[in-house]
């Protein structure tokens, strides 16, 4: 399976960005693709804070391309209590 939030990746959904994405058995909270087939995941670099880092004309942060054991885990169903 492959999931993205980026208009025009094959496996863009709208609500990707729901998805939990792990790799190596760690989750990861900026990645902005994942493809479980490939084993590669695309997320943005970020400081020890959590903060993106941007390119060097400050225009857009980083991303890089890391591989592993991918796992896309989809939301549950929402149960809503009376």
């Amino acid at each position: 399976m492959r999931a993205s939030v980026r208009k025009g990746d094959p496996g863009y959904s709208a609500a990707a960005h729901k998805n939990k994405i792990f790799l190596d058995g760690g989750e990861l909270l900026l990645c902005f693709t994942a493809d479980e087939e490939l084993g590669k995941v695309w997320v943005i670099v970020a400081d020890a804070e959590g903060r993106a880092i941007l390119n060097k004309q400050r225009t857009e942060p980083l991303e890089k391309c890391l591989e592993g054991d991918v796992r896309i885990v989809l939301p549950g169903p929402i149960t809503r209590y009376p």
